[in-house]
């Protein structure tokens, strides 16, 4: 059994190593004047969903640079009160269904702590496939909160992973910390809303209890 707890929590050191230091690079560039300078949203186009293509060359050119360096799959801002502001790869941006993401978990998660926030699993309205965003919150000079600089990484990077694992009959599950699937080892195509906030393996590591507990899962012991 300690063997099992000991690969699994290896796994899970693997993924967090992945994207610890994308985070941190994301972290590191909104402290950037060309990301801190305050947005001009008076430039926003609704039907854009946010400034255009010729406008906030330094910061769509940052935003391109950490596309090509980490495995992050879009980079975002977004102002105060949730509106778009600009989103790199630039189509992406074209095919947001709204403009406003104040009802998103990576909005209100990050404007209620002011601090870096990694969000629950969704469905990424520009390509449809499952994600997670992490947000930083950018402050002027003079301490302003001037929006959120964010990235989004695709879980399909984990699946790629995971199956190159030797997993035999084991089933690894990632989850997000609401409980939604972000990986199934049994189900790479798991749907965001399959929860298992009820089990009480999830419930004890909200608690960071590290260990193992059976849990009946369809019918079967796990």
């Amino acid at each position: 059994v300690q063997a099992r707890i000991n690969e699994v929590k290896l796994i899970g050191s693997f993924f967090q190593s992945r994207i610890s230091g994308d985070v941190k690079l994301l972290d590191e560039t909104a402290k950037l004047d060309i990301v801190k300078k305050i947005p001009e949203s008076n430039l926003i186009q609704y039907d854009l969903k946010g400034v255009s293509k010729d406008h906030e060359y330094e910061r769509r050119a940052l935003a391109k640079l950490i596309l090509n360096s980490t495995e992050f799959q879009a980079i975002r801002f977004s102002l105060p009160n949730g509106d778009m502001y600009l989103l790199e790869p630039y189509e992406n941006q074209l095919k947001l269904k709204d403009r406003n993401f104040a009802f998103r978990d990576w909005h209100v998660g990050a404007i209620t702590t002011l601090k870096p926030y990694v969000s629950e699993v969704f469905q990424s309205q520009a390509t449809g496939e499952k994600a997670i965003a992490v947000s930083i919150p950018v402050f002027s000079r003079e301490g302003n909160f001037n929006g959120l600089w964010g990235g989004l990484l695709f879980p399909k990077l984990f699946v790629q992973q995971m199956q190159s694992l030797d997993l035999d009959d084991q089933r690894i599950i990632i989850i997000d910390h609401k409980g939604n699937t972000v990986v199934d080892s049994q189900d790479y195509t798991a749907n965001p809303t399959k929860n298992f906030e009820n089990l009480q393996s999830y419930q004890l590591s909200r608690i960071n209890h590290i260990g193992y507990v059976d849990e009946n899962m369809n019918g079967v012991t796990m």
